[in-house]
């Protein structure tokens, strides 16, 4: 008994580590700085000042995340990589791709901009719940996390228990 008690201590905690979400726009801001090659403006055209709480780059584009959730683009546009950049506010997090791009908005819903030849764009999963990001070359990537009680009742499962409602006496 004592091990089935200890175990499933265990189980609690390991998900609510899992469920903790990390806050992109946490209060530190800064300024930007870029160097190399400089073929499409990818560093003379880098934004000045210092609200900005994220970066990300694209292959000869770059994008930045301001402390007011809006997004800043610039660099190479060949596939209105830069000109579609969303311009409301409310995002969280951004990600580069090869010629396109992504953003988190504060409601766990993905936006995709740029180009399409993959369909790295028009098939953005719908709906809310998104935690995280990535833009790879052709593809992006978006996580969930899911509800604490289903990572707690997997984790019970894992361990060999369940969980039974108790009935009331009538």
């Amino acid at each position: 008994m004592f091990k089935t008690i200890n175990a499933l201590s265990i189980a609690i905690s390991l998900s609510l580590v899992v469920v903790m979400q990390p806050q992109a726009l946490s209060g530190t801001v800064g300024a930007i700085t870029s160097w190399g090659l400089d073929m499409q403006d990818q560093v003379t055209n880098t934004p000045s000042g210092t609200d900005f709480a994220a970066i990300a780059g694209g292959d000869y584009h770059s994008l930045a995340l301001k402390s007011d959730g809006s997004i800043v683009g610039w660099g190479r546009d060949g596939h209105n990589q830069v000109t579609n950049t969303p311009t409301e506010t409310g995002f969280t997090a951004i990600a580069g791709g090869y010629y396109h791009s992504l953003a988190l908005n504060s409601d766990g819903s993905v936006i995709s901009w740029g180009r399409d030849n993959f369909d790295q764009v028009s098939n953005t999963p719908a709906g809310t719940g998104f935690t995280h990001i990535a833009g790879g070359g052709y593809h992006s990537l978006a996580f969930t996390i899911p509800e604490p009680h289903t990572l707690l009742l997997a984790s019970l499962a894992s361990l060999g228990l369940t969980l039974r409602r108790r009935r009331s006496a009538r």
